[in-house]
């Protein structure tokens, strides 16, 4: 079903607003992006917690992979060229690799390891056309379509709070920290341990306000054509802006 185009595709997540699981692939508004998704009204969620037991870890690959075998059964609706009909958007933490690799949980980890949702549906823009279209499972489209039209046919009553730090932020390792472990990185490359490593800390900072607020700012200033807004749990989501994909499967 044809859908209302939105150059900006934070317009649809924040019309979708009565779902608390709106999550954002987008194109950026970059020339080398074509498609924004949009999707929310899960089915069916799996979550993992940052001190989830290696029994926990093993539980939760099963069920991802019963998830991802239950898919290959559903009637899909959308135009053969575009690259999602409903299906698994989740996050898989870097820690998550840890343990699945036998590393011990470490202690400074507050965010879930994995949160992965089924969405029986999505709205998808192509930029290259302007066009947006609901698609995914039929029987699903059939019963969301007149709410989702109506949705996107109102503007919300009220704009998102920006997003504001209550004090600036504060990084993982002081300028010596940094320094050090730069200097390490060098000598793996020297001696040919590795090629490449992202030299990567954390900043924390309390905040007030609206994370949409806080994208659509992060967007206007860095334009990506892998960019994306994934809502975590309630206390915590993921906003990416990356130049790069990582890997695709066609």
């Amino acid at each position: 079903m044809r859908l209302p185009y939105f150059p900006n595709p934070l317009t649809i997540v924040e019309r979708l607003a009565a779902f608390d699981d709106v999550t954002l692939l987008d194109s950026g508004g970059s020339e080398r992006g074509r498609w924004d998704i949009i999707a929310a009204g899960a089915a069916a969620t799996l979550s993992l917690a940052p001190t989830a037991s290696d029994a926990e870890v093993e539980q939760f690959v099963c069920e991802l992979l019963a998830l991802e075998a239950g898919l290959q059964d559903e009637l899909v609706s959308a135009p053969a060229d575009y690259p999602f009909a409903g299906g698994l958007i989740g996050f898989l933490s870097y820690e998550l690799g840890r343990r699945l690799r036998g590393f011990p949980p470490r202690a400074d980890c507050s965010q879930p390891l994995a949160v992965v949702r089924r969405h029986p549906w999505a709205i998808v823009q192509d930029r290259r056309h302007n066009e947006a279209m609901l698609v995914g499972v039929e029987a699903a489209n059939h019963e969301i379509s007149y709410r989702i039209e109506r949705l996107l046919s109102e503007k919300p009553d009220t704009a998102a709070a920006p997003l504001v730090l209550s004090r600036p932020f504060r990084s993982d390792w002081d300028f010596p920290d940094y320094e050090q472990r730069f200097e390490a990185v060098q000598r793996y490359i020297v001696d040919g341990d590795c090629y490449q490593i992202n030299l990567g800390q954390r900043f924390e900072a309390p905040y007030s306000g609206s994370v949409h607020a806080a994208y659509r700012t992060l967007r206007d200033v860095a334009t990506a054509p892998f960019s994306a807004l994934v809502p975590l749990d309630r206390e915590t989501a993921l906003l990416c802006v990356s130049p790069e994909r990582f890997l695709t499967v066609d």
